[in-house]
């Protein structure tokens, strides 16, 4: 009994040190071979069009922009955002906060009492154009792969990243489902 108990410590402990890359929280869908977070929202009562008002009114709130990448009135909404994902980066003694910009596309189609929404593409750094794209985050956590030496102080910081970041999509989804369920108010003054 206690041989399996000590060769079961021994295996598990190679598992764990034979990891070859980062664990990543965030939903990865292999058709497009992007991180992609993706739902479909009931709301009842709501007509297409009406959540689309609803979700375009959150997205100018929320992103302070009327241009929208693409936008099928009362169907479809595309729209880029930017979340800010603060770590701390470095080792031992030398630690240091930091804050990243992740540029991400959001799609919104609407039909009768629900909406589906995907969010994409994410890009950490740049502004999110064609000309300052940034890192795809598909790219970004494979950094370590051509590391030899500090592989696993990267692996650790893409964890990290990994995870802040999937913390702040799901506070936008949930703020997202807020927006649309319930619309804002519009002052008559």
């Amino acid at each position: 009994m206690r041989a399996q108990f000590a060769m079961s410590l021994v295996l598990l402990g190679l598992s764990v040190s034979a990891q070859k890359g980062p664990i990543i929280p965030m939903p990865y869908d292999s058709t497009t071979s992007l991180f992609t977070y993706t739902g479909v929202v009931e709301v009842i009562g709501l007509v297409p069009s009406t959540a689309y008002s609803n979700a375009r009114a959150w997205l100018v709130e929320k992103n302070g922009d009327t241009l929208f990448v693409d936008a099928s009135a009362g169907s479809k909404l595309v729209d880029r955002g930017v979340i800010p994902v603060s770590v701390v980066l470095g080792s031992g003694m030398s630690k240091f906060p930091m804050t990243y910009n992740v540029v991400y596309t959001l799609t919104l189609e609407f039909k009768e009492g629900r909406y589906r929404y995907s969010i994409s593409k994410f890009s950490i750094g740049g502004e999110g154009t064609v000309d300052s794209q940034g890192m795809a985050l598909e790219t970004y956590v494979k950094q370590h792969d051509s590391m030899k030496m500090g592989k696993n102080a990267v692996i650790e910081q893409e964890e990290q990243f990994c995870a802040t970041l999937d913390t702040e999509v799901n506070k936008l989804i949930e703020a997202m489902k807020l927006g649309i369920a319930t619309p804002k108010k519009v002052s008559d003054w």
